[in-house]
């Protein structure tokens, strides 16, 4: 969770950076200029231009981060599911009734929790995907402001992901 934060901070940065050259590339467009200053106009684009795909890339990276750090949640959600059947299997063959690996959850509650967990963050990608497409797509001033929000709110994540989180590690033993 914590490195996830600190993705989408790096992401908030880097998103509002490139808001603010699309919008600024937009202002020069609707500007009109004269011939005399048309020469001046193309190189500073160009360079605009340049810095727009910078942190395009810049935003891109970031969002494979988030990436690759949903699939290693993906890999613990399928270790927890592997460790229900293991135990599930084990209480079938040894008639043993003892499901508690955990303080007080069974390891059902515990895999029905991060898949939970898991599924908020998989829509969340999923968002932050589109909106890595629209932010350099989009040329309307009131819709980058709509994305950057989107970005940085993170609004298909549930509010009581942390207290979940906190929960499994309390559970757990980790805190």
């Amino acid at each position: 969770m914590q490195r996830w934060s600190k993705l989408n901070e790096l992401g908030t940065s880097a998103a509002n950076k490139l808001v603010n050259l699309q919008l600024q590339k937009e202002y020069h467009a609707v500007e009109g200029t004269s011939t005399l200053a048309l020469a001046n106009d193309q190189d500073s684009a160009f360079k605009l231009q340049e810095e727009i795909t910078k942190a395009s890339q810049e935003l891109s990276t970031i969002y494979g981060s988030l990436a690759n750090l949903h699939t290693k949640m993906d890999a613990l959600v399928q270790s927890f599911h592997a460790i229900r059947n293991l135990k599930a299997l084990q209480r079938y063959n040894e008639d043993s009734s003892d499901n508690q690996i955990f303080s007080t959850w069974t390891i059902e509650h515990f895999c029905d929790v991060s898949q939970r967990l898991f599924d908020s963050f998989t829509k969340e990608l999923s968002l932050k995907e589109r909106l890595v497409m629209e932010f350099t797509r989009c040329r309307n001033r009131d819709e980058l402001m709509v994305y950057l929000s989107l970005w940085l709110h993170e609004p298909l994540l549930d509010d009581d992901n942390d207290v979940l989180l906190e929960s499994m590690l309390i559970e757990a033993e980790l805190r």
